[in-house]
């Protein structure tokens, strides 16, 4: 899955692949980006962003998160809040979350 987010604080426009890699140690692992990860975000911007063609990349960043096995969202109550809670992932696709989620933030 590929997602954007347009520009905030003059950094530039952010895409990020959101793709299964290899186990990482949070204690131990850097969190460099791969050469692989930066050609891949490279082709983004010509196929879904044609005005971003050809412009340079600024920085390129991990955002190491946890994930489920299979790729799919946990969302749940959270045990000492009333609303329900999810990543900085989950909120970042937020917007291609099924309705059903809706519902439990009203519990």
């Amino acid at each position: 899955m590929v997602y954007a987010m347009p520009d905030v604080d003059g950094r530039g426009f952010k895409i990020a692949l959101d793709a299964h890699g290899p186990l990482f140690d949070p204690d131990e692992g850097e969190r460099l980006p791969t050469a692989i990860g930066v050609a891949s975000n490279a082709k983004v911007p010509a196929e879904r962003v044609p005005s971003l063609k050809d412009q340079p990349i600024l920085e390129a960043r991990v955002c190491q998160y946890e994930n489920t096995s299979n790729g799919d969202f946990l969302i749940d109550l959270h045990p000492d809040s009333k609303t329900c809670g999810w990543s900085a992932v989950g909120q970042a696709m937020g917007s291609s979350m099924d309705q059903s989620s809706a519902g439990m933030s009203k519990r």
